[in-house]
């Protein structure tokens, strides 16, 4: 099957919805697009997705099929796992609380502190990571579960011309057998 690449804007529209997880409708409002034009760019990237997976992802066998879908959910995890480290990056910096008594606005003073950050952001990361961890030692158990694969053979080089009467003047003394 012979499927163009998508373009930037099919991939981006692919993994809010696969990868992120929204919904067709919302992510064709945020795009500026009908919902018909992100189904389609939607239908397109998943085409290509498909055609440009390795020959054993397409196979009919449901242990390879396993296998491609464990990609997609470890594509899940790494999505989150940034968003989660984006939030805590962006909850770093400094805070300044104002404190004043009440009714009296001539206490007031305020303290600028430096916010290493909220630990709840690290600890979800540190959940996804987790999550990816186990989802990997999962997918190698099921792996070791498998039947050896038949190891590709390359193509058989072919013989070199020792035959009587035959020389290798055809190849112009390029040839590596002779």
């Amino acid at each position: 099957m012979n499927v163009n690449e998508p373009s930037a804007k099919c991939r981006q529209i692919f993994q809010a919805i696969e990868v992120e997880g929204r919904s067709i409708r919302e992510v064709a409002q945020t795009a500026g697009l009908t919902t018909i034009e992100a189904v389609k760019m939607h239908a397109q990237a998943r085409a290509w997705y498909h055609a440009s997976a390795p020959d054993w992802a397409q196979e009919s066998d449901p242990q390879a099929r396993v296998l491609a879908s464990c990609r997609l959910y470890d594509e899940r995890l790494e999505f989150l796992f940034n968003e989660a480290m984006g939030a805590w990056q962006a909850s770093r910096g400094e805070v300044t609380t104002r404190y004043q008594r009440d009714g009296d606005a001539h206490s007031a003073h305020s303290r600028t502190t430096v916010s290493q950050g909220q630990v709840r952001y690290l600890a979800m990361a540190a959940r996804i990571a987790q999550m990816r961890i186990a989802a990997a030692q999962q997918i190698a158990n099921f792996v070791e579960g498998l039947p050896p694969r038949e190891p590709e053979v390359p193509p058989a080089l072919p013989a070199p011309c020792t035959a009587p009467g035959r020389s290798c003047a055809s190849y112009k003394g390029n040839s590596p057998f002779c």
